[in-house]
């Protein structure tokens, strides 16, 4: 009994501090900081989420809880918006590929266009609803998440990252499919991304929590754009 209402103590204390971290961060306008720390560190995510559902069971007997339980399960719901791009990584015969459908009316010359104006891409195929091509030579940008190069596995700072990439077109959408993902190393040389993301067959918890995020967001940023047209009407 005692080693119960310890627990429940510790739990309710855990979930306020959080609760007040929170508002610091949002009234000094560092939230985005905030969710970042959140989506990087596993073990605060579950502590909270242990210590939440202890509270609840213990405040939900209260009348005026319901407001505190409901702005408590969205803070719970952080760890998964900041890491919903995992949902573009999955996992084919062992290997790793990276999809995503974009809901946007194009055409495959336009892509194909769009692909070379880019200058990552080369050996660019349009065939009829479909656009394969090689990229090569890319950076992961994980600067624009707020990462610390420090904070970050060397082959997500320092490497260059090649794919083929197969865009297929339907009526008014797109789906981008990369595959063969590999990383370069200058001193290493050329490594397979599945030594980093798998682990035993599946996606490895490691490369989820912030490779993952990074790599879809870079990927993200190359093709939700394809549909692009270059008219020149604003003069």
């Amino acid at each position: 009994m005692k080693h119960c209402i310890r627990v429940l103590f510790l739990s309710r204390l855990h979930v306020f501090g959080l609760i007040k971290y929170a508002e610091r961060m949002v009234s000094s306008n560092k939230l985005g900081w905030f969710e970042c720390c959140w989506a990087n560190n596993s073990s605060i995510r579950h502590h909270f989420l242990e210590s939440f559902f202890i509270f609840v069971m213990v405040e939900q007997r209260k009348h005026n809880s319901m407001k505190r339980i409901v702005s408590l399960f969205l803070l719970s719901l952080l760890p998964f918006l900041a890491i919903a791009q995992e949902e573009s990584f999955q996992v084919n015969n062992d290997a790793l590929i990276w999809r995503k459908v974009y809901e946007k009316g194009t055409d495959v010359e336009t892509i194909a266009q769009n692909l070379r104006a880019l200058g990552s891409f080369k050996d660019i195929n349009v065939s009829e609803g479909m656009v394969t091509a090689e990229m090569s030579g890319v950076s992961l940008d994980y600067k624009s998440l707020g990462y610390k190069r420090m904070s970050l596995p060397i082959y997500v700072v320092n490497n260059k990252y090649s794919a083929f990439v197969t865009v297929q077109v339907r009526e008014g959408r797109y789906r981008v499919t990369a595959e063969r993902i590999k990383t370069l190393n200058s001193s290493y040389g050329e490594s397979d991304m599945e030594s980093f993301a798998l682990k035993n067959g599946e996606l490895d918890r490691k490369f989820l929590d912030a490779p993952a995020k990074i790599l879809s967001f870079t990927f993200d940023k190359l093709f939700s754009d394809l549909d692009k047209t270059n008219d020149d009407d604003d003069w």
